[in-house]
């Protein structure tokens, strides 16, 4: 379980931040002057956990490793089954993929087996590198912790 307050500490930035959980969200934030900072919101629905932001100042210290990491944990106490972004960035999906999300199969098959339209091989490359990702929590939450731990303490 998520305290909804605690502090962390960037191997990389020598930085201390402190977490603070509010309802469907969670922030990080630079001690004492705040001007860097990472957020992650979600929201449930059903047994799906779908992620609508993540935001991480500045990009490549670990934050958005850590907020990855913190909302796997939030799916699994929610017993949610899978964790979808639908929107994710084009410079950030590599990310997502290290961290265990992979292109929602479900979607990329509708599009491939429709009846109404037919695609082009160029069209379902172009088509997979845009369409949602999904992550099993159990997979995300261990493969964002493994990283996580390499450069936060104070990591479960």
């Amino acid at each position: 379980m998520l305290p909804n307050c605690g502090f962390f500490y960037n191997k990389k930035t020598k930085n201390k931040y402190i977490s603070s959980k509010k309802g469907d969200s969670i922030k990080l934030e630079l001690e004492p002057d705040k001007e860097s900072w990472g957020i992650v919101k979600w929201e449930i629905d059903g047994q799906n956990f779908l992620l609508h932001l993540i935001d991480a100042h500045p990009q490549r210290v670990g934050l958005g490793c850590l907020l990855i990491y913190f909302a796997a944990i939030e799916a699994i106490e929610n017993r949610c089954n899978v964790i979808r972004i639908g929107s994710a960035a084009l410079d950030a999906r590599e990310f997502y993929i290290m961290l265990g999300f992979r292109p929602d199969d479900e979607i990329l098959d509708g599009l491939y087996n429709s009846k109404e339209y037919s695609y082009t091989s160029e069209e379902m490359k172009r088509f997979k590198k845009t369409v949602p990702l999904i992550g099993l929590p159990d997979i995300v939450k261990q493969m964002s912790g493994q990283k996580a731990r390499n450069q936060w303490d104070n990591i479960q």
